[in-house]
């Protein structure tokens, strides 16, 4: 008897059995079914992207962040082959950072009311709001 198989990805669902084993062409990615290669490359992008603060706090880097920090590593001289790495270390390595309260008002108003936690690390400043780590900025270039 046949039990169904849903992709950890998207929602997909096919039947598996012993016998036949998973579906083609299902692969498991780190103990997940994925029901495509797409979702297998998804899912890995995805794992990839997942950064730690140093407090513990698992976020999730936005593609915005990314573009932002790629575009800002050059302006300040920071040259990376893979700029997920060096962000899942820098942010590894920022310490939480209080904005004084005029600049944090401002930046509450301008951003919709909405509330962001932010760390440093030398001249980078990451913006988190909830679990995704949504851009990077220079501290000397932002207030």
């Amino acid at each position: 008897m046949a039990r169904i198989v849903r992709c950890d990805l998207c929602g997909n669902e096919a039947p598996f059995s012993r016998k036949s084993g998973a579906p083609k062409p299902w692969e498991v990615v780190e103990s997940k079914d994925v029901c495509s290669s797409a979702c297998a490359i998804e899912f890995r992008e995805r794992e990839r992207r997942k950064l730690e603060t140093v407090d513990g706090r698992a976020l999730r880097l936005t593609d915005h962040a990314l573009a932002r920090f790629t575009e800002r590593a050059v302006y300040v001289g920071l040259e990376t082959r893979d700029p997920v790495v060096t962000l899942r270390r820098l942010v590894k390595s920022a310490r939480p950072e209080e904005l004084d309260s005029i600049r944090k008002t401002k930046r509450l108003l301008s951003n919709g009311c909405t509330q962001a936690d932010y760390y440093a690390s030398g001249v980078w400043r990451f913006v988190v709001v909830g679990t995704e780590l949504v851009t990077v900025e220079t501290r000397n270039h932002h207030n």
